[in-house]
């Protein structure tokens, strides 16, 4: 599925894989590559008029501000082929209880984010999203019913997990599609 948004004449496309699954909300919401079967977020941006290095400045400034220690997240990097590789994590959280006062911490959700650029263009691809366990605890289980070790919360832990991808996924669309205001100098 194709969806192309007008943003400030920026026009972003957003190729969406779905397959089916056992949980009605992922069959809605969690974007699956047909390829890898993994949950996958990813678009192509099309930026008018900037280059490549241009586009990768500003993935850069966007991470440094969006991520609280960029540091650790920023894995690889290179600013000649156009690609960078982050490695971050988000919080989820349990279902409140009966009386909706009390949130606990369910553990932290871990993904990879690959940015790549080229002139005009560039593409993210948000993915290998896991729950950190001792062992890879790959979320698409998270879907399985059929587990013998599926829990009720785990359908609260994936639209968490989906509206914590698409705030990383329009956060980071937003700046690099962000058009610098000049102001003119009038005296």
């Amino acid at each position: 599925m194709n969806i192309f948004i007008k943003h400030t004449g920026v026009t972003v496309t957003i190729w969406l894989l779905l397959l089916g699954g056992t949980n009605a909300f992922a069959q809605q919401s969690l974007p699956v590559d047909a390829e890898t079967k993994l949950i996958t977020y990813t678009a192509v941006v099309t930026t008018e008029g900037l280059t490549k290095e241009q586009l990768y400045d500003k993935a850069f400034t966007w991470l440094m501000g969006y991520y609280k220690n960029p540091s650790d997240v920023l894995r690889e990097k290179d600013r000649e082929t156009g690609t960078m590789l982050l490695k971050a994590r988000f919080k989820i959280f349990n279902p409140t209880d009966k009386k909706n006062d009390v949130i606990t911490p369910a553990g932290d959700v871990q993904y990879s984010l690959k940015l790549e650029f080229r002139n005009g263009r560039c593409r993210y691809k948000l993915t290998e999203i896991n729950w950190k366990q001792p062992s890879y605890y790959a979320i698409e289980r998270w879907q399985d019913k059929t587990q013998q070790s599926y829990q009720p919360n785990y359908d609260y832990y994936l639209k968490q997990t989906d509206e914590n991808c698409k705030k990383i996924a329009a956060d980071f669309t937003k700046a690099i599609t962000a058009v610098k205001e000049v102001k003119k100098d009038e005296w």
